[in-house]
């Protein structure tokens, strides 16, 4: 934290205050009995417990379940002191799913997290809300961004997580996948390590996800040469590594359960991953369960993974919630029972990602039934690999189980109720994408569900492997027509794009003709097999590929980028026949046959041709777009708006009033490149080079309201506020629904001494962007300067509520709290600001402050002397 800081001054002055207010709070323990007599935990009453899950791990290449492979020499080991459940089979082929039912003990049909981005609902029984009201320190350490609460994808998994390690994000070309969309390992396990070792005397309950043998196969690369025919095989090694390291860091008095979520499988009944389909190869999953006092047990009944959450309570003696489904397997283990357990199964991933018929599977006595559109009856006790379909030979049998799979769903669900689909989230799917998951494409129409999944399993591996695109979004102009990036102007250098198709069993042709990027959906899913929905505008360039087809096809463009960014006139382009056709307040007409870089404008000579043109194009845009009406603008969002700058785009700045939409865009290239190179100098902090740009651009284009903000943040950044302070109030008048604006408006009158008015704009931004945890923190630092102490305390929380590890939010709510006598409820937020950023001696000092006010006067000093260690803040 720097001098210069907005929460700075805040905790500089309750610093002074501090030196009035000295009162002290102090905290006390609670303890409770495990259920096996403990051999060396006198020091706590309750197990600490630990649960491993092992993202798409197949239970035939475990040694200690029968493989010879020599893959799992730790997990054999561990198994050794162990209860195996040899026959433990998942509810689910999708990582969230399955995950939901292990935490949860209850069933896809009543936990309702059945795919991707479905939320976890606050109803239903989950494992760490349990251990924390029981008294447990909870956390959790994912592998993956599909269990990250935060990314979209598991929304609701952090609840009762007193802190859920992921922080993952979408995963842009030429980025390494370790440090956006997936952890390795070795990473998880450190960082779970790290807090199992600093957990106190609490007793502690940590989940540990490990994803690496999910696709594409990866393996560490000391293992990629010995593993290169077999990279799966590579990857359960270096599971089982890291494994062997996890469980070498907990004391043997561990309660600990490891499981698979599911298996892969790896071209089993033609699938070539998971998700699709619900034979053992996907899910019978690997199960140990470690409980002090019981080791080497060999449980061959069947289980389900919706019994692992009551078990491990039962295992720890706390009470599982009645509304858990699954049932505790210590029984079994203890030899009080030695029944199979029916196992229902599901997956809705056929539906959602292709449109096709869902499936359920129930397993009971011998059989295997898979409810599917041409229904499958497998004698698994005979036929282990469930290649023969009995269904039509044993009608009866069939039959008997679809009626017990009725009743099972309906006792696990409370009827068939529907569950509201959530819209695919663009993002969402671009994320799910990055980790070769097919989201969100399927209609659930009755038509397409009708669809065997057998039928079209091929599909599936096509989409997810094999059918590949290769295509530029657009160009760069590089000087052509005096532009100097892109987004202005309409010419072949920024809108000429590459475009490679690979579709299986066809090679090497090369397609003259002109087409367009909208054809390129339509086009893939032809390749797929898939209809493509009516709805759709582009064609299917198959047909040209193949010879059945050569005509050019018109093409249209358009940018709106003038007038968001300027407030000048939008530009649309019409290619067809040898002509390009660009509408702008001055028409413009390109032979682009005989002038491919569009030297000469021929609008004038050729006005018969404009004209025809022209009618083309506006029965084109009123075929695509049923009218022209008019579509309100989105507020701009700040934070998208910061990022858009970071990567040099002028953002959201137009107006679009009658007046600036005449401005033709050719007149003004000069001004759009120096904004964006001002722009790009702000991002880099080149202030001396923008700030010169940027009042020549406002001096002659006042009406520019990035112009004016973009100045105003570049003088603020040099601290010049009396300066920015009015430079932002004209950003903001102009452009009155830009929060960013607002926010470093506030910011600057903030710096001026003008705390009231810093507190409106702060307000304003907090309402319009309420999930945006800087604006939350900031508005919570104007309310402790302006003595709204309460105000501050629910706003700070607020931030916190957003961006759990927020520093800044944690040091200043902590400090508030121990000023305010609540040390106790302190501690938790100064310890997390010390963890965040362990070179603060602000964080330690306070911390010490906390400690002291708590009575705990041992780790008071502890603190105080690494605040002495450290520099002070600046």
């Amino acid at each position: 934290m720097t001098r210069g800081d907005l929460g700075y001054r805040v905790l500089s002055v309750l610093r002074r205050r501090a030196l009035r207010d000295c009162a002290c709070l102090a905290a006390i323990a609670a303890a409770a009995l495990g259920l096996w007599p403990a051999r060396d935990i006198r020091a706590q009453s309750k197990p600490n417990v630990l649960l491993v899950t092992l993202d798409t791990t197949r239970a035939d290449r475990m040694g200690f379940l029968g493989s010879a492979r020599g893959l799992t020499p730790a997990l054999d080991a561990f198994a050794r002191e162990s209860i195996v459940f040899t026959n433990a089979f998942a509810q689910a082929p999708i990582t969230t799913v399955s995950h939901a039912t292990i935490l949860t003990g209850t069933y896809p049909p009543f936990h309702r997290v059945t795919d991707f981005g479905a939320p976890l609902a606050a109803a239903v029984p989950y494992l760490p809300d349990v251990l924390r009201q029981a008294g447990y320190r909870t956390a959790a350490f994912v592998g993956s961004l599909v269990l990250d609460p935060r990314s979209g994808t598991a929304p609701g998994f952090d609840r009762g997580f007193d802190r859920y390690d992921a922080g993952f994000q979408i995963r842009r070309p030429g980025e390494d996948r370790y440090h956006t969309v997936e952890r390795r390992g070795d990473e998880v396990v450190a960082r779970a390590l790290a807090w199992i070792g600093d957990a106190g005397p609490a007793p502690w309950f940590a989940w540990v996800h490990l994803y690496d043998a999910h696709d594409p196969y990866d393996p560490p690369p000391d293992l990629k040469s010995r593993f290169a025919a077999a990279p799966y095989d590579g990857e359960i090694v270096g599971v089982d590594r890291v494994v062997g390291r996890l469980l070498g860091g907990v004391q043997p008095t561990t309660l600990v359960a490891v499981a698979a979520d599911h298996g892969e499988a790896l071209g089993d009944h033609g699938e070539d991953t998971h998700g699709v389909f619900l034979y053992d190869a996907v899910l019978h999953v690997p199960l140990l369960l470690r409980v002090p006092g019981a080791r080497g047990a060999r449980v061959p009944a069947r289980v389900r993974l919706a019994d692992l959450a009551p078990t491990l309570l039962a295992a720890a003696g706390v009470n599982a919630p009645s509304s858990m489904q699954g049932e505790s397997m210590l029984p079994l283990a203890q030899g009080r029972d030695a029944r199979d357990r029916p196992a229902y199964s599901e997956t809705g991933y056929p539906r959602q990602a292709f449109g096709w018929s869902p499936l359920v599977a129930w397993r009971a006595d011998r059989f295997l039934l898979v409810r599917a559109p041409r229904p499958e009856l497998y004698d698994v006790a005979a036929d282990a690999g469930a290649a023969r379909n009995l269904a039509d030979a044993r009608g009866r049998v069939v039959q008997g189980m679809l009626a017990e799979l009725d009743e099972f769903r309906r006792r696990v669900s409370g009827g068939e109720a529907a569950v509201a689909k959530p819209a695919v989230d663009p993002d969402l799917a671009q994320r799910l994408a990055a980790l070769g998951y097919v989201s969100g494409s399927g209609s659930g129409t009755p038509a397409s569900a009708g669809v065997d999944p057998k039928d079209r399993i091929a599909v599936a591996n096509a989409l997810h492997t094999t059918l590949v695109a290769v295509a530029a979004d657009h160009g760069e102009a590089l000087g052509d027509h005096g532009e100097d990036t892109h987004g202005v102007f309409l010419y072949d250098a920024v809108l000429h794009v590459p475009l490679l198709l690979r579709v299986p069993g066809a090679r090497g042709a090369r397609v003259p003709a002109r087409v367009r990027l909208a054809d390129l959906a339509p086009t893939l899913l032809a390749a797929a097999g898939v209809n493509a929905p009516s709805s759709m505008q582009g064609e299917s360039m198959l047909p040209l590929a193949q010879g059945r087809d050569a005509r050019d096809r018109p093409a249209y463009s358009e940018t709106g980028y003038p007038r968001q960014a300027f407030g000048w006139s939008p530009l649309v382009a019409w290619r067809a026949d040898r002509f390009l056709l660009v509408r702008a307040p001055r028409p413009e007409l390109y032979d682009v046959a005989a002038d491919a870089g569009a030297a000469r404008n021929l609008a004038d000579a050729r006005g018969r041709v404009v004209q025809g043109m022209l009618a083309e194009l506006d029965e084109f845009r009123r075929r695509v777009s049923g009218g022209e009406a008019a579509v309100a603008k989105p507020a701009v969002d700040p934070d998208l708006a910061q990022r858009l700058a970071a990567l040099g785009y002028v953002s959201g700045s137009g107006s679009g009033t009658p007046a600036s939409a005449g401005v033709d865009p050719k007149d003004r290239i000069a001004v759009a490149n120096a904004l964006h190179t001002a722009v790009v100098a702000v991002e880099d902090g080149a202030f001396q080079k923008a700030i010169p740009l940027l009042e020549r651009v406002t001096a002659s284009e006042p009406g520019i309201p990035l112009a004016q903000l973009e100045l105003g943040v570049a003088y603020a950044r040099q601290r010049q506020y009396a300066r920015a302070a009015p430079t932002l109030a004209k950003a903001v008048a102009l452009q009155p629904e830009n929060m960013f604006a607002h926010y470093e408006l506030a910011v600057a009158l903030y710096e001026t001494g003008d705390l009231r008015r810093a507190a409106q704009e702060f307000e304003l931004v907090a309402s319009q962007m309420p999930r945006w945890a800087d604006a939350r923190y900031s508005l919570g630092s104007v309310y402790a300067r302006i003595d709204r102490v309460p105000d501050a305390v629910r706003e700070l929380r607020a931030a916190l509520d957003l961006e759990a590890r927020h520093f800044r939010g944690n040091l200043l709510l902590g400090r508030i709290l121990t000023l305010q006598g609540q040390a106790a409820a302190a501690l938790p937020y100064l310890r997390t600001a010390t963890e965040i950023d362990p070179a603060s001696s602000e964080a330690h000092a306070f911390l010490a402050d906390a400690y002291e006010k708590a009575g705990n006067a041992a780790d008071a000093a502890k603190e105080r002397q690494r605040a002495k260690n450290l520099p002070k803040p600046r």
